[in-house]
């Protein structure tokens, strides 16, 4: 972000087979500002719930589909309201 100039991200979306945990995990969720995260969870194992309560921890709310999970804040939860009883 540093070197393009960036301030904040609108959408980041992670698919590393597997690995997404160790890439989250390394976000500074309170200086980088990340609108909206979408990973894929299946090949998680059990770094699915640490992955969860970390980005819970940063204020995302989750919704699984599919194969993957999609994380936002509060401020864009009324941009969801058709999906509110898969938002956990």
């Amino acid at each position: 972000m540093r070197k393009h100039g960036l301030a904040a991200i609108d959408l980041l979306v992670i698919d590393v087979e597997g690995y997404e945990f160790e890439i989250i995990s390394t976000i500074n969720f309170a200086q980088t500002s990340i609108r909206f995260i979408c990973y894929e969870r299946v090949l998680l194992g059990d770094k699915l719930l640490p992955c969860e309560n970390l980005l819970r921890q940063a204020g995302f709310r989750l919704i699984d589909f599919g194969q993957d999970t999609f994380g936002f804040r509060a401020p864009d939860s009324k941009l969801l309201r058709p999906w509110k009883q898969w938002v956990r």
